[in-house]
């Protein structure tokens, strides 16, 4: 009879833990309204017990609560089996007046189930998971023993306490009474995905390619003399972790022993943005590319995908790029500025409340030599400023061995177009009698210089020594301006 009471208490105080007695839970008409009324805003997994015999059931049920801890009916309940083992009898369930969906669990091998239940609403995803064992034994009594533990750095049981702490080794003792069994396989895992091994390409336990628990030794040993049988187990965030954050790691012997632990995640934040420009210095209107780097407080890369924001100073940028293997990049269009000058523009990337900055040097064009001033049109006659011979006697020597005079050269201001120099505009004359001088040619004309050379013709009875030589209006500088007239009169001299 003892039993029998006992019983129904048990079964009464179950039934009031799930379903809310004593009014915590249900609220009445003074209970003032929380956050989203009869909206699901909290899901709990609650298991009828958590160790059950295979071919056995285990009866899970979910509780949906509003933000007033108000039971939700009618809410639809998604519920997943995480793990290999066991069996749902439904995966979509709504829930009764009580805020309850029910389902139930089987399993016909031995081993951990992981079950998840989820509610998606307009205000977002609500979720909660248990995990239950399956064991051969009827009799915990007569299943052997498992001690699990964890060894690390610090608190062993909280992973990335620092950015290098995200290693941990988990130790399985399996034992009966005081026999240490060895050479037993232990296999391990987590109710979290993992992977098994080195390969990055391997997928992991649920068949995703990405998760965060990695077993790098494998996920299974063989107990020593011992009874211990060792594996390392490694956190690899694959995304942010805003809170800190549990899961379970469990090891099963082959002899039937089990057990489970829990493992917790410190938070996983962006720890740096590192910027870098490429070319580091840019033409005006010219292009480079900017890179950041974003790390964690785990000592990772950004998970893919992380949104990195971006602004600039000076010119244009895209506002924001997703990491590749903790990349992000972007491209950053310098302004025009004018010739022969610099500036600068400085660029910050930012994530997850950190930033980084890079300053690009933008380099103006180069500045167009000016023109020279266009020439004053000459207009000024040249002139003659010299003559050989010259004053104050204008005597012509008759110097070279042929006996014939020397050169008269005619200096002008300036330089002279010598085509215009021609015996009409440069004329000689004798000053009576016959001229002693038959022939004058110009011999040369080069800048502002001309030399005109005579030669002697037969001796005349009367024979002039003087020579009135006209420089006419006709010989013209290289503008075309007209020579001012000039006359001087040489004097042939023994």
């Amino acid at each position: 009879m003892k039993k029998i009471i006992i019983a129904f208490t048990l079964m009464a105080l179950y039934l009031c833990a799930i379903s809310g007695c004593g009014g915590g839970g249900a609220g009445d008409s003074s209970t003032p309204e929380g956050e989203n009324p009869k909206v699901a805003s909290v899901v709990k997994v609650l298991p009828s017990h958590n160790i059950a015999q295979t071919n056995t059931e285990i009866t899970i049920h979910a509780r949906v609560l509003d933000g007033n801890g108000v039971p939700v009916k009618n809410e639809r309940v998604i519920f997943t089996n995480l793990s290999a083992v066991g069996r749902l009898s439904d995966t979509n369930v709504k829930t009764d007046n009580l805020g309850i969906a029910t389902v139930v669990l089987k399993s016909t091998t031995e081993g951990f189930s992981t079950i998840q239940a989820e509610v998606d609403t307009a205000m977002g995803v609500h979720r909660d998971q248990r995990t239950v064992f399956f064991s051969r034994y009827s009799d915990s009594a007569l299943t052997p023993s498992l001690d699990l533990s964890v060894s690390g750095s610090g608190n062993p049981f909280t992973l990335l306490e620092t950015s290098d702490d995200n290693t941990v080794t988990l130790t399985a003792t399996v034992y009966n009474s005081a026999v240490l069994f060895s050479g037993m396989t232990v296999q391990f895992g987590s109710d979290r995905p993992y992977k098994v091994g080195t390969d990055p390409n391997a997928e992991c336990s649920d068949g995703s390619e990405t998760c965060d628990i990695v077993f790098p030794a494998g996920d299974t040993a063989i107990t020593n003399n011992l009874g211990q049988a060792s594996v390392p187990l490694m956190i690899v965030p694959a995304a942010l972790m805003p809170s800190q954050t549990a899961f379970n790691v469990w090891a099963i012997a082959e002899n039937g022993a089990y057990n489970i632990v829990a493992l917790t995640v410190e938070p996983v934040e962006i720890a740096s943005v590192s910027v870098s420009a490429n070319p580091i210095s840019v033409d005006s209107g010219g292009t480079s590319t900017i890179t950041a780097s974003v790390m964690t407080t785990a000592g990772t890369p950004a998970p893919d995908g992380t949104s990195v924001n971006f602004i600039t100073t000076n010119g244009g940028i895209d506002p924001f790029a997703t990491t590749t293997d903790g990349i992000a990049e972007t491209t950053y269009s310098a302004p025009d500025i004018p010739a022969g000058t610099t500036a600068t523009a400085r660029i910050t990337a930012s994530a997850g409340g950190q930033s980084g900055n890079v300053t690009v040097t933008i380099i103006g064009p180069e500045e167009e030599p000016e023109e020279p001033p266009a020439p004053e049109p000459d207009t000024t006659s040249p002139t003659v400023t010299a003559t050989t011979p010259g004053p104050p006697n204008y005597q012509l020597d008759i110097s070279d061995a042929g006996g014939d005079p020397a050169p008269v050269t005619i200096t002008f201001s300036e330089n002279i177009d010598c085509s215009t120099v021609t015996p009409a505009t440069i004329s000689i004359n004798p000053v009576g009698g016959s001229p002693v001088i038959a022939d004058w040619t110009v011999t040369s004309c080069s800048g502002a210089n001309v030399t005109l050379r005579g030669t002697f013709g037969p001796v005349a009875p009367d024979p002039s020594h003087q020579y009135i030589i006209n420089v006419g209006t006709g010989v013209e500088d290289l503008a075309g301006n007209p020579a001012v007239a000039y006359i001087f009169t040489i004097t042939v001299v023994d």
